[in-house]
């Protein structure tokens, strides 16, 4: 009689929790509180005189939506530690989030502030690449521990000096999951700590630590080049979808 067999996800299995998390928590931020919310901020602090009955309601189902939301960067985190180790080109790796961080700049812009430039802040592909070179100083560096410490340092300041999405923790957890990849234990303590670190509003976050303890080690199979294009694709649906109810809305 064979065990039960424990339940496992893929790498692809958790790109996908990643994708539609990330999902969840973007119509929030760039349908929901554009559209909706932010117009009535001003009368909501004001007291709430004038509000329409559904705008508590409204607000709630944002919260919920940004919370779920806040499962997909450690996810992709994880997956990007990951996808370091396995990669046979780690060079092409650095090079295509990259080419995405620049591809996803004006999306990214769009959707959240609403103008094709907004420099005050970037996406999360500066962050994630960042990361990654943060992994091949670790590698270049092994050895030196007192060098490595500085190399991924610089790397979050790089990624703090750019505004970019979850900045310089971005980028350190990225490394810890890297440097805690054979020791679960130590990458939930680790990578709980460096989530709240961020602020309360992190804390849902940690539940992505469970689906990444049940990864199975296997890449899986799935649409490599989805993922990618997934982030830039959906931000501009988003916020084409978002113009279109505003302007039906304010009909």
């Amino acid at each position: 009689m064979h065990p039960p067999r424990r339940t496992a996800l893929s790498g692809f299995g958790l790109k996908w929790l990643a994708v539609c998390t990330m999902l969840v928590d973007h119509i929030g931020a760039a349908i929901l509180e554009p559209v909706f919310l932010l117009p009535l901020y001003g009368l909501y602090k004001g007291g709430g005189a004038g509000l329409p009955g559904w705008y508590e309601p409204l607000l709630l189902a944002d919260m919920a939506l940004r919370a779920v939301g806040r499962l997909a960067f450690p996810l992709f985190c994880f997956l990007l530690a990951e996808g370091f180790c396995h990669t046979r080109d780690r060079r092409r790796y650095a090079l295509q989030l990259l080419t995405f961080a620049l591809l996803s700049e004006i999306p990214f812009d769009l959707a959240f502030a609403l103008t094709p430039f907004a420099p005050d802040y970037q996406n999360v592909y500066f962050t994630l690449f960042f990361g990654v070179l943060s992994l091949q100083l670790l590698v270049w560096l092994e050895g030196r521990a007192l060098l490595q410490v500085l190399g991924v340092g610089l790397c979050c300041l790089a990624a703090a000096g750019l505004s970019a999405d979850y900045g310089a923790m971005g980028v350190l957890l990225v490394a810890l999951f890297y440097l805690t990849r054979r020791q679960p234990a130590a990458r939930a303590a680790m990578g709980s700590a460096a989530l709240l670190s961020l602020g309360a509003s992190e804390i849902p976050a940690l539940f992505s630590l469970l689906p990444i303890s049940l990864y199975s080690g296997e890449k899986g199979q799935g649409p490599k080049w989805f993922f990618y294009w997934f982030y830039p694709l959906h931000l501009l649906l988003l916020w084409g979808a978002g113009r279109l109810i505003a302007g039906a809305v304010a009909l």
